[in-house]
């Protein structure tokens, strides 16, 4: 088993907000990592001064970010291409809209905006539409709407759910650098993915296998052997549902399905501790809302054996702790199993991707 971190160059591109973003000819071009209306506590600080920090953004004239204000839909189109490495947007010309050369840009690859809409507040699910485009994928927008959801950009506006989404709302500034950071942590995740699967299609120089855990760690006296390590369990599901029912019981906590996905209570609050959505029979994540409660990441460890993965338990929580302190995104690769453990753009929440791949 090996933990590798993800590549650097990817944490460069997630935005945090601020979108000032095209706010014109009054924005700051100074970059400030605080302001009048941003409280340190709030939850979208931290965005704000990732955003700020990488040119994403920029404040107000006036000191502020006014995070409860509606971007417009060149402003929230200007953060998402300012995230991406690969996307270099020309200057404006003097005659022509600030937002123009990003109009130039988006049409390329054929995203879903408009001219006559660029100084109008975008809808959330406008914005849902632009970002799934942004991956390759034409949608209409409720099934934008379940692709932001299914890939843990959004946790809806009330619920995690199409309904729940608020679809004809207008976004405000805050949820704007968190959507944005969220793809750019996305579109990392799917290129650590594409890493690996390289690695897969390899087999005669596989990379080098390091055992974590009960004596396999490197400087703890591990022999470094390669683990014993199934692509999935090979047991049916009614069986890992009896097992995934066996271990919430003596966890305590109640589980119910939704349109989400299998979401397992929280033992101390109302609301869910561990969600489990699936895109497929291989390829699912799990949203862990409580990092530091253990009973939580237990409860995600019982979920990911019930998706059909087979991973030690006390290395699972082991690598959890790991990204909830180090703040460093991480994968464990076991076999024919790929599990990435990312931090959400939520304090106190994680992210476990994973990937079964065919034998």
């Amino acid at each position: 088993m090996r933990i590798t971190p993800f590549p650097p160059r990817f944490a460069a591109a997630l935005l945090a907000l601020l979108l000032t973003v095209g706010a014109g000819p009054g924005a700051s071009a100074a970059e400030r990592s605080a302001f009048a209306d941003v409280p340190s506590g709030a939850w979208y600080a931290a965005n704000v001064s990732w955003a700020i920090e990488r040119g994403i953004v920029s404040g107000y004239g006036d000191g502020t970010f006014r995070p409860d204000a509606k971007p417009t839909e060149a402003e929230f189109l200007a953060m998402l291409l300012r995230a991406k490495e690969e996307a270099a947007v020309r200057k404006a010309a003097p005659a022509e809209a600030w937002y123009a050369p990003y109009y130039e840009k988006a049409a390329e690859s054929a995203y879903p905006v408009a001219l006559s809409r660029a100084e109008a507040p975008i809808t959330r699910g406008n914005a849902a539409r632009i970002i799934a485009a942004s991956f390759g994928h034409r949608l209409g927008r409720v099934d934008a709407v379940k692709f932001v959801l299914e890939a843990n950009i959004s946790n809806g506006r009330t619920a995690p759910t199409v309904e729940g989404y608020d679809i004809d709302g207008q976004m405000t500034r805050a949820e704007a650098v968190a959507f944005v950071r969220r793809v750019e942590s996305h579109r990392e995740l799917l290129a650590a993915k594409e890493e690996q699967t390289v690695e897969e299609k390899e087999p005669q120089t596989p990379p080098p296998i390091v055992v974590v855990g009960n004596g396999g760690n490197p400087g703890n006296g591990g022999n470094g052997q390669r683990p014993d390590a199934p692509v999935r369990t090979t047991d049916d599901e009614e069986a890992r549902e009896s097992r995934l029912d066996a271990a919430l019981s003596s966890l305590g906590v109640a589980m119910s399905e939704t349109g989400q996905g299998l979401v397992v209570a929280h033992p101390n609050r109302t609301g869910g501790g561990a969600v489990l959505t699936r895109s497929d029979e291989r390829v699912g994540s799990i949203h862990v809302l409580d990092d530091g409660n253990a009973v939580v990441t237990a409860s995600a460890h019982a979920l990911l054996a019930y998706a059909g993965a087979s991973v030690d338990r006390d290395v699972f929580l082991d690598t959890l702790k790991r990204v909830r302190e180090s703040g460093n995104n991480a994968a464990l690769k076991i076999g024919g199993q790929l599990i990435t453990v990312v931090r959400d753009a939520n304090p106190g929440q994680l992210i476990v991707h994973f990937t079964l791949f065919e034998s």
